[in-house]
């Protein structure tokens, strides 16, 4: 029969495996497929413009501008999981990407709308983690108040993806992480302490910008400013946006939502670490 050493020996040693194991580490926290009567209502909705909303009809979320007009906007934010039961995750807010990894992955049935003649407003599709004392978590300079954020731009020769940092202290930064090919149907974006991972289906990064680097067609990576100090309420928000005024209103359709959250393997190694060291402690006082 194994002594209590031995015991905690072992339980070490196999935390310091599932540190190793990345498949033991995703915990699904929304898993959202639209086929509800409604919107979850973990979701706030937010909006701006006449007519602006998010809506649910056939498994599929719609969230519509209402208007070309600029600054129209329909979206939602959360900062909980689908079930509004867990908001933290290892004693830190569910989505603070600075202390364990967030993933979140969108699948897009359609992006529609057309840009401000001749160069002006673009259709935009955002997702953002950060605060707002307004609720507005679109990541553009003056809106969100502290936070990151990405969007799918369409501009008038085409599509690119915008990197955001909004930083009411230091100042904001950001600018094109890369050109698209076309819209995507599926992006992820996979949020890691100052490192942003974003991948996509259905298009390509075709021409590297200032503030990403191609890792390969669909896979693009962004340095990201350190926001930690700032941000306290971390909520996860997505939305259709008009980017300044456009000639027909911004309109994207998702089939499905999903995010989950990752442990860093620190976690695991620090957990181990104290088990070890109690076993040496059990074992000098034998």
């Amino acid at each position: 029969m194994m002594n209590y050493t031995q015991t905690l020996k072992l339980t070490a040693a196999g935390l310091i495996l599932v540190a190793a194991s990345t498949s033991l580490q995703a915990v699904s926290v929304w898993n959202d497929d639209f086929t509800g009567g409604s919107v979850n209502g973990n979701f706030t909705g937010f909006t701006q413009g006449a007519g602006a909303g998010s809506t649910l009809s056939g498994g599929q979320l719609t969230m519509d501008t209402g208007v070309a007009a600029g600054s129209a906007q329909a979206g939602l934010n959360t900062t909980t999981d689908s079930t509004g039961t867990v908001s933290t995750f290892n004693g830190e807010p569910l989505y603070n990407f600075y202390t364990h990894e967030v993933s979140a992955s969108f699948a897009i049935a359609s992006f529609t709308g057309t840009t401000g003649s001749p160069a002006g407003g673009r259709n935009s599709f955002y997702f953002s983690i950060g605060d707002d004392s307004d609720g507005n978590y679109m990541p553009q300079n003056n809106v969100l108040d502290d936070g990151i954020g990405f969007a799918v731009e369409q501009i008038s020769t085409g599509w690119r993806l915008i990197y955001q940092s909004l930083d009411s202290v230091n100042g904001n930064g950001g600018g094109v992480a890369s050109i698209l090919s076309g819209a995507p149907t599926d992006i992820t974006y996979t949020l890691d302490g100052l490192l942003a991972t974003i991948d996509i289906v259905g298009a390509t990064f075709t021409t590297q910008g200032s503030a990403g680097t191609i890792v390969n067609p669909n896979r693009v990576t962004v340095a990201l400013s350190d926001l930690s100090d700032n941000i306290s309420g971390y909520n996860l928000a997505f939305g259709a946006y008009n980017q300044g005024t456009v000639d027909t209103k911004t309109v994207v359709t998702l089939n499905s939502f999903d995010v989950s959250v990752i442990p860093e393997p620190g976690t695991y190694a620090l957990l181990a670490g104290c088990l070890a060291l109690a076993a040496v402690v059990v074992r000098r006082r034998r």
